[in-house]
This record gives C-alpha cells, sequence and structure tokens, in this order.
C-alpha cells in the first residue's frame, strides 16, 4: 500500500521533529510564502490529514497567531500531481486545503483570514514522471496576501 505525502513548500525529506524546528521564523510581510520545513501526511487520495501531521499544523498555528496582526488574509494552496484527471486534481487539492483551514480553525486561527485555493496539477515543482517529482508536486503552501 503506497502513502501519499503532500509537501508543504518544496523541502522533501522529513527529519524526526525533534531533529529541527519545523517552521522557519521570517519576518512576516505581505505577499510572501510562510516557508515549511516539512511535510504534511495524507492518505493516499484523500484529504485525511495523518495524525503525524498534526505537531507540524499546530506549529504553523502558532506561527499565525504569533503574527496575527500582521496577517488578515492567508491563502492555503492545496497542489496534487498529475496522476489524477485535471477535475478531481483540482477537487482532492481543495479538500486538502480546507482540512488543513479545518485543522488551523480548531487550533485557534479565525476563519476569516484563512481563504482555500486550490490550484490541483498546474503548478507542478517537479515532474510528474518519478515518483520524486510527484511527491514534490503533492503539498499545500501557505501564502500571506494583502486584504482582498
Amino acid at each position: 500500500m503506497k502513502k501519499s505525502v503532500l509537501v508543504i513548500f518544496l523541502f522533501l525529506i522529513p527529519a524526526p521533529l525533534w531533529a529541527k524546528k519545523v517552521v522557519t521564523h521570517l519576518p512576516i510581510t505581505c505577499c510572501m510564502p510562510l516557508k515549511i520545513d516539512h511535510v504534511i501526511h495524507f492518505n493516499p487520495r484523500q484529504s485525511k490529514i495523518r495524525e503525524v501531521s498534526f505537531p507540524i499544523l499546530r506549529e504553523v498555528a502558532q506561527i499565525i497567531k504569533s503574527n496575527y496582526l500582521s496577517i488578515n488574509y492567508l491563502e492555503v494552496e492545496g497542489h496534487s500531481d498529475a496522476r489524477e484527471s485535471p477535475k478531481d486534481a483540482k477537487q482532492l487539492s481543495l479538500q486538502r486545503a480546507n482540512e488543513v483551514i479545518l485543522y488551523l480553525t480548531e487550533e485557534g486561527i479565525p476563519e476569516s483570514i484563512l481563504h482555500p485555493v486550490a490550484w490541483g496539477s498546474d503548478h507542478p515543482e517537479a515532474s510528474n514522471e518519478t515518483e520524486q517529482g510527484r511527491t514534490r508536486n503533492r503539498r499545500v503552501e501557505f501564502k500571506i496576501r494583502d486584504g482582498k
């Protein structure tokens, strides 16, 4: 049984949680990505977040909380690999983005600042011809925007 891994912002090889910080702390400004040094795991071809990813998302929530006055619009962008049809890939990426948003709201982040974006397989980071490339393409990215 293959497991599906959703990579967050370009980093592929997860270290144990005790080995390093999960989130790179950067000054928060508009129109920048929130850089994550770890992966979010999902069940294969599903949007359910696996428990191993909860500590990562808790730290993301802490970063957002500590910069709440600087963030009024945060896009949660879902991406997928090209194994699914374009329609199914967009739907799955939207479901995954919404699952991340649900988790973050349960951690105390106001839903009003979180906005899902479904890219499907439209913006690959790597080739979809290899498993490594497909793994890189299954990801969620967080982008801080000026309020819309």
